[in-house]
């Protein structure tokens, strides 16, 4: 089981075209030590939320929560990783006492039969998990073989990357048109159903871009990392030079992060820089903003169609994914198209102006909370498959990650904190990682030196 874990965390950073082992989590359910039969009871609530954690920041939580809130009856909530009831309940909008977490002195094959006795008394699962979480995949198998009328659901949060459990689910619930063009690698296109991502935040101001006289970008520094010869420094360069009026306000750039370095120097006062700031601040820079400008070559998820539906005015270049809202449609096909598009938000052009205002309506439609709840009950009849709007799948690019992680040239070797290796398991890691990748590359002695200098505990 350590081991498996170590694996779905390798496979989640290193996007090399595996995304599901069904063999190994059928394996390693056979040698868990399982009662012969489970003593299941049917509750009265039809459906639980199952989630490996959640958050206060980020997107993924704020999804499970729209879906939850959205629900005709109030579903209960699993957790499978460490947390407290109350936490879980408040991040999730859920009565405490609806939510279970797991027993932290529970053997893993206790803690699994737990789990799966647990699944198997609701007529319906909804998965929200962590690529890595290979407890809870076996936990649903093991459900679905005491009660085969399961209905398992499994929400694609992780796109882009490999996932456990995902060969299980009897839906796969896509959120991008990124993992929707991803089915075929995933053996999923006749079980997969597009639903998109809730969004729902109040508009703030009436339609229309701030009177900050600045454009605003924010997002994890690596989305900014140049790719290909695609880098939004060098074009906001080029922003500043053809607008002579804009200002920039930028958060996420790490001081080591080179690429932004030109611009710091020659942007001068005209370029503000911070590492991050909290979500009040974060939230008045949007506000008062000329326009939002999305992370490149990797977007930002939602906070680009947030932006606009806060009734913000937007600009972005179609990176490495896209197709993750309705949105999209209004990315740049090239550098020179952005820049035009950002002249003429500044310049309160009445065309762009009128396409942004029509976008923002659709986009506030199609991302409605109750529109993707109702979606996804759809998708849970057999025979139906909704598609992602053209607009989304139009454009497109696949597999962005694969060849990202290509140029790459090596493997990344994941955090092995939390995993408990003895020196056996230690050595039969380190040894297969060599023979594929050889002992001098830069990933294998990374591991080398994690498992045997710092001799840490997984």
């Amino acid at each position: 089981m350590t081991l498996a874990v170590w694996l779905g965390r390798y496979l989640w950073v290193n996007f090399c075209g595996i995304y599901r082992l069904d063999d190994l989590e059928l394996i390693l359910l056979d040698k868990l030590d399982v009662p012969a039969s489970l003593d299941v009871s049917d509750g009265p609530v039809r459906e639980l939320q199952v989630a490996s954690a959640v958050f206060r920041n980020g997107g993924h939580s704020p999804l499970m929560r729209s879906l939850i809130t959205e629900a005709a009856e109030p579903p209960d909530v699993l957790m499978t990783w460490p947390t407290t009831a109350l936490e879980a309940g408040g991040i999730l909008a859920v009565d405490p006492a609806r939510v279970e977490v797991p027993l932290i002195d529970q053997p893993i094959s206790a803690r699994v039969v737990r789990w799966a006795t647990k699944m198997a008394g609701y007529d319906r699962v909804i998965l929200h998990l962590h690529p890595d979480d290979v407890a809870a995949a076996l936990a649903v198998r093991l459900a679905k073989q005491v009660k085969p009328s399961l209905f398992v659901g499994f929400m694609n949060h992780a796109d882009h990357a490999f996932s456990a459990a995902i060969g299980v689910a009897d839906k796969v619930f896509e959120i991008s048109a990124y993992g929707w063009a991803l089915r075929a690698q995933r053996q999923s296109e006749q079980r997969s159903t597009f639903v998109g991502i809730p969004i729902a935040p109040p508009l703030q101001r009436p339609d229309g871009g701030g009177q900050g006289g600045y454009a605003f970008t924010g997002g994890t520094a690596f989305k900014y990392k140049p790719f290909r010869g695609h880098s939004l420094p060098v074009v906001l360069m080029e922003l500043l030079r053809r607008d002579q009026s804009i200002r920039l306000k930028i958060i996420g750039p790490d001081s080591r992060d080179y690429w932004w370095w030109p611009l710091r120097m020659r942007g001068g006062q005209r370029v503000q820089m911070m590492k991050a700031v909290p979500r009040d601040e974060y939230l008045k820079l949007l506000n008062d903003c000329a326009y939002y400008i999305d992370s490149y070559p990797w977007p930002g998820g939602t906070a680009f169609p947030e932006a606009l539906m806060r009734g913000g005015l937007v600009a972005a270049i179609q990176g490495g994914s896209s197709g993750y809202s309705y949105a999209d449609v209004l990315r740049s096909h090239s550098a020179e198209d952005f820049l035009d598009v950002c002249i003429k938000l500044a310049a309160k052009d009445d065309a762009a102006l009128r396409l942004q205002a029509e976008v923002r309506q659709r986009c506030i439609a199609f991302h409605a909370p109750s529109a993707v709840r109702a979606r996804m009950e759809q998708g849970m009849d057999p025979l139906h498959i909704e598609w992602p709007p053209q607009e989304m799948l139009a454009r497109q690019q696949i597999p962005a990650a694969e060849l990202d992680w290509m140029d790459n040239g090596r493997s990344i070797t994941p955090s092995l904190k939390k995993l408990t290796l003895n020196r056996a398991m230690r050595a039969v890691l380190l040894r297969l990682h060599a023979r594929h990748f050889g002992r001098l590359r830069h990933s294998s002695l990374k591991l080398g030196f994690d498992l045997y200098l710092k001799k840490v505990k997984v």
